[in-house]
C-alpha cells in the first residue's frame, strides 16, 4: 500500500469531484507508482514547513482501503498558501482497516509535533462523526503480522474532539477528549518503549493526554499525518490543514528512560484505553515531562 510520490502523472480535483464541490480545482492526486519503501530519514532533516510544493517528493503516501475506489486528495500550497491540505476519501483507521497516511520513516527516539486544524468542506468543524486528522506512528507492514500503531488526531465525534488510539495486533482502543475548534498542536514523543501524547491550543500550556507502553513496536517506524472521514456514512466531510510538522531529538539524557522503565510496574489500564496506570503515568510525568514540553 505504501507508494513513493510520483509527479509524472496527476489528475485534477475537478476531474475527481466534478463542479460545485466548493474546493479549488488545482488540488492534485499523484498517480500510483511502484511499491518502493522510502529510506530512513534523519530526525534533524525530517521537518516540513509546507511552504514548498516540491517537498511532497520527500514523503511516502498510503491511501489505505478505499470503499469507493477513490484516493484522497492532497496538496501543498495550492488550496491554502503555506499549508498541506488533505481532503480524505471515505476511509478510516481502526483495527486492521487503514486510511490516508503521508509519512517518513524514522529510527529510534524522536519528538514529532504538528500544527493542524480540522474543518468541514463548508463549515468551521466537520459535520460527520469520526472525521479526524493528525499524527500516526505505525510499524511498517514488513515488521508485523498485523496492524501496530498509535494515532493522535483532532476532528469531530459528536463535538470537536481529540482522539487518542492505540492499536496492538490489529485491535484498537481509543479515548476521546473535548477541545475547542481551530488550530491545535499535537505532539508525540517516542522514548524507548514509551510514547507520550501531548497537545496545546493557542495560548495554552502543554497537556499530557496519555502515555502508552509499546515495547513491540520496531526500531523503525512510519511517522506522519493521517486523515479519515466517512465511517458509517456514505460521504465524507473533512478538510485537514497542516501548517507545519516538526521532528526533533527528544533531548532526554541517556539512561533516563531506562531508569523510568525500571521504576514503573508496566501495567496498563483498559479503563483508560490501554495507557499506563495512573501511578505509572505520574512517574513518567515527573521524569520526562520537562523534556517533552521543553521543545519549541
Amino acid at each position: 500500500m505504501a507508494r513513493r510520490l510520483n509527479f509524472a502523472f496527476v489528475i485534477t480535483l475537478s476531474a475527481l469531484l466534478g463542479a460545485g464541490c466548493g474546493r479549488p480545482p488545482d488540488m492534485v492526486v499523484p498517480a500510483p507508482s511502484a511499491n518502493v519503501e522510502a529510506p530512513v530519514v534523519d530526525v534533524g532533516r525530517a521537518s516540513d514547513e509546507f511552504n514548498d510544493p516540491a517537498t511532497l517528493a520527500d514523503w511516502s503516501v498510503m491511501h489505505g482501503e478505499l470503499p469507493d475506489g477513490t484516493p484522497s486528495r492532497f496538496d501543498i500550497g495550492q488550496t491554502t498558501s503555506g499549508a498541506l491540505t488533505v481532503v480524505p476519501s471515505r476511509s478510516w483507521w481502526v483495527n486492521t482497516t487503514r486510511g490516508f497516511f503521508l509519512y517518513k520513516r524514522l529510527q529510534g527516539d524522536f519528538t514529532v509535533t504538528v500544527r493542524i486544524r480540522a474543518t468541514g468542506r463548508a463549515t468551521p468543524v466537520p459535520t460527520l462523526d469520526w472525521s479526524l486528522a493528525g499524527l500516526l506512528l505505525r510499524a511498517p507492514e514488513a515488521t508485523t503480522r498485523s496492524e501496530q500503531w498509535v494515532g493522535y488526531t483532532v476532528g469531530f465525534v459528536g463535538a470537536p474532539r481529540v482522539e487518542r488510539k492505540t492499536t496492538r495486533s490489529g485491535r484498537s482502543e481509543l479515548r476521546l477528549i473535548p477541545v475547542e475548534p481551530g488550530w491545535i498542536e499535537l505532539r508525540a514523543v517516542r522514548a524507548g518503549q514509551l510514547i507520550l501524547l501531548l497537545r496545546r491550543q493557542d495560548g495554552q500550556d502543554w497537556s499530557l493526554d496519555a502515555v502508552y507502553l509499546r515495547p513491540e513496536l520496531p526500531e523503525t517506524l512510519q511517522v506522519g499525518i493521517d486523515a479519515q472521514s466517512g465511517y458509517e456514512s456514505d460521504h465524507t466531510d473533512l478538510v485537514a490543514e497542516t501548517d507545519w510538522i516538526h521532528f526533533a531529538p527528544t533531548g532526554i539524557p541517556a539512561g533516563v528512560t531506562d531508569d523510568v522503565l525500571g521504576r514503573i510496574s508496566r501495567a496498563v489500564s483498559r479503563d483508560d484505553g490501554n495507557t499506563l496506570t495512573a501511578n505509572d503515568t505520574a512517574t513518567v510525568r515527573e521524569a520526562l515531562l520537562r523534556y517533552a514540553t521543553g521543545l519549541p
